[in-house]
């Protein structure tokens, strides 16, 4: 494993380097190098199935947002885009750097264990909007999609034939971690609290995660001593 002053210097050239290429555009022969390098470098010093090489690629700097294939952007689009892209580029590296002296620093063996066996989300079928994007999120960041439950989900949840309760308790049994998605919506729903009940019993590890208005002083009494964050706090 590399040490963390020569990986600080990797990080810290591969940003410089985004800074650079904005002026250059999507087509330049110095960003495909770049981005190609950026690929082969993340994978050596975190390996191909880390948070980090998943949060690069989410990246998508081939992709015009409002457009459709049928349409053409100007080159000012174009560039607008991939000044943003390379600016998120810069920021991912930036935070790879502070994290360096933060935390310990797996190899890439390690990281192909999972923490845990299963991601289950305890949710409200009405905030299937935003628990699409914690499912989507969870994807970058390398899980693979039989580690995520999500009942809302097509492929995440429940099959034909099988019976609900069982199945629900099979799958917060043991090391699974469960995210409360909690909402207005969720405090309304039956079969939600019946869900957070079981939850709160088999499971080993609880997050609470609150969609606005829903709000801590709420949450006095439900999931106690339980750390959790807001939609919307970014740092969390």
């Amino acid at each position: 494993m590399m040490e963390n002053s020569t990986v600080r210097d990797i990080l810290t050239k591969m940003s410089i380097e985004a800074e650079e290429l904005k002026v250059f555009g999507l087509n330049s022969p110095k960003f495909k190098n770049w981005e190609s390098k950026a690929y082969r470098r993340i994978t050596k010093i975190y390996g191909s199935k880390s948070p980090e090489y998943y949060g690069f690629r989410g990246i998508n700097f081939h992709k015009i947002l409002g457009y459709s294939l049928w349409e053409e952007p100007g080159v000012e689009v174009e560039n607008r885009h991939f000044y943003s892209y390379m600016e998120e580029a810069k920021l991912l590296f930036g935070g790879l750097i502070e994290e360096l002296d933060l935390l310990p620093r797996k190899s890439s063996e390690e990281s192909l264990e999972p923490a845990v066996s299963k991601i289950f989300i305890s949710h409200s079928s009405k905030d299937k909007p935003v628990v699409s994007e914690i499912v989507h999120l969870l994807s970058l960041i390398g899980l693979q999609d039989h580690s995520i439950f999500c009942t809302s989900l097509e492929g995440y949840g429940i099959t034909l034939g099988e019976d609900w309760f069982k199945t629900l308790k099979s799958e917060v049994s043991g090391d699974a971690i469960v995210l409360f998605v909690l909402s207005e919506n969720y405090f309304q729903s039956n079969i939600s609290l019946c869900e957070m009940g079981a939850a709160w019993v088999l499971s080993k590890q609880h997050i609470p995660i609150l969609i606005p208005p829903m709000d801590y002083k709420k949450m006095d009494g439900v999931i106690p001593l339980t750390q959790g964050f807001k939609i919307g706090e970014k740092q969390k």
